[in-house]
């Protein structure tokens, strides 16, 4: 990238609002795409979506596109185009690149949690992340929310926050008093590692020479991979409690709506997203005459069955 097209790249990222990892995913991107149209000799002033769509059918600088690659190459490219010409539709904002297919994710459930919390001790350490595996599970924010959270941010008068979310927006989460009363404890310890009082996250990190700073991202995961480990469970991302927390939402009863606004969702479609991972099992209930249907069990366990010449599933269909 030549150093116009680079200096371009970076008024935009001044001028815009997007959070810091965004910024250095869209500098990345921006980078291989004014790399390749110089080396292709395109006319900056001549480009559209046909050129994007060409380049995403070139050769991935990493090896390989994925759909989602696609499309978040897309984005980037037309966020910058449509902050570069503000006064007119420039034709590469047209383009269209299909999202990738979502699969159901997976979930704790409620006595996972219970366990987990269960699994914390009374070190400073424990303390703090019993306060982020409660916070995260009752709020679902996301890992970056979770790092930039501040003090100022958190009303325990009525048990709220304010977070900036996706989309550069301010939206206010709802946590429970047991959510309170684990950030009360751990507030209580966190002034005796800070030694920078410019900082206020909530949440800091707590070894070597990084005591006292924000946590990170990358440091926030790696602490829910050990923790989520250490109590027996399968291995979980930040990103897996905020899924638990809407399939629980739904499990506890609240409506889709419910749910968007518990998640700060933008619209009610992705809400299709962080609660595909229900069961099937869960339907069972509400089928209809499900009352009137014979314990499942009886066509497993010959001893349960009124009738013992009534086959099972193994005798009918494996006749070994």
């Amino acid at each position: 990238m030549n150093d116009q097209n680079a200096r371009k790249v970076t008024r935009f990222l001044m001028e815009s609002k997007y959070t810091d990892a965004t910024k250095v995913l869209y500098r990345t991107n921006l980078g291989y795409w004014f790399s390749w149209v110089e080396a292709c000799g395109f006319p900056l002033d001549q480009l559209d979506q046909e050129h994007v769509a060409e380049f995403l059918e070139m050769e991935h600088p990493k090896g390989y596109w994925s759909q989602a690659s696609k499309y978040n190459f897309a984005g980037t490219i037309k966020a910058f185009y449509k902050w570069a010409y503000p006064e007119i539709t420039h034709p590469i904002t047209r383009i269209r690149v299909r999202k990738a297919p979502v699969k159901p994710r997976p979930f704790y459930k409620d006595e996972e949690i219970e366990r987990l919390l269960d699994s914390f001790g009374d070190t400073s350490v424990e303390i703090r992340n019993k306060a982020i595996v409660s916070l995260a599970y009752t709020t679902g924010l996301r890992v970056s929310e979770i790092c930039r959270l501040e003090i100022d941010d958190v009303n325990f008068s009525d048990l709220s926050l304010v977070v900036l979310v996706k989309g550069q927006r301010y939206e206010t989460a709802i946590f429970t008093r047991e959510t309170a009363q684990y950030l009360l404890d751990w507030l209580s310890l966190r002034e005796q590692y800070v030694t920078d009082a410019r900082v206020k996250n909530v949440f800091i990190a707590l070894w070597g020479g990084y005591c006292g700073r924000p946590l990170t991202r990358h440091g926030l995961r790696g602490i829910f991979y050990a923790f989520t480990e250490g109590a027996g469970l399968e291995r979980g991302s930040p990103h897996r409690f905020r899924h638990s927390c809407g399939n629980n939402l739904l499990e506890n009863g609240a409506n889709e709506l419910l749910i968007q606004m518990g998640l700060r969702l933008k619209d009610r479609p992705t809400v299709a997203r962080y609660t595909s991972g229900r069961n099937l099992s869960q339907l069972r209930k509400h089928l209809p005459r499900a009352s009137a249907a014979p314990d499942p069990l009886l066509l497993f366990d010959p001893s349960r069955r009124p009738n013992p010449n009534m086959p099972t599933f193994k005798s009918r269909y494996n006749k070994t």
